[in-house]
């Protein structure tokens, strides 16, 4: 759920007080999704989509730093992506003086290490969701690649090695997507 206001209510016995209004995503997480053993096309589409939404929060300023499939939700009218829990997220001007946050398996090897925690982060977590997503279990049948491997790679790549934003990271996606549709 994600928060979209605040409310003045009443309670019994404790009188007015403050409530957080949530959207209600009627959906499950990328985790259960990938279980439904879901086409190539439509984890194309879904992970298109988390890119864009990943870009979107930096577009804000805002680093997630817990990127997992736990925290990506797919709608069930009609495949939606939506990020929640930004309960670890900060601007990114104020990340780099938090300790590192998030789910080991997901965060950046520097993170850890060094404590620096910005867009990187973020596109290193996007990575390894990707991987996951290429690497899906279940399949009886030969797996086609999600995201092309060279990306992913870029994703998990060190620091200075790595996409420096998401703007070019979705543009090699576009780019890759463009080439399998020919």
């Amino acid at each position: 759920m994600q928060a979209v206001g605040m409310e003045t209510v009443t309670l019994p016995g404790r009188g007015i007080t403050m409530c957080m209004v949530a959207e209600w995503i009627d959906g499950v997480t990328l985790a259960d999704y990938l279980q439904t053993e879901p086409s190539v096309r439509q984890l194309r589409r879904v992970a298109m989509e988390l890119a864009e939404a990943v870009a979107y929060v930096h577009q804000q300023q805002v680093v997630h730093r817990d990127l997992k499939p736990r925290n990506v939700m797919v709608t069930s009218n009609g495949g939606y992506v939506k990020l929640i829990d930004f309960g670890l997220a900060d601007t990114d001007s104020h990340a780099i003086l938090k300790q590192p946050a998030g789910t080991l398996r997901y965060i950046a090897p520097e993170q850890a290490r060094l404590a620096q925690a910005d867009v990187h982060n973020d596109i290193y977590s996007l990575g390894v969701i990707m991987q996951e997503m290429n690497d899906r279990q279940g399949s009886a049948k030969p797996l086609k690649l999600v995201v092309p491997k060279r990306i992913v790679n870029r994703c998990l790549a060190p620091f200075d090695h790595c996409w420096q934003d998401m703007d070019a990271l979705l543009d090699a996606l576009r780019r890759s997507g463009q080439r399998q549709c020919h």
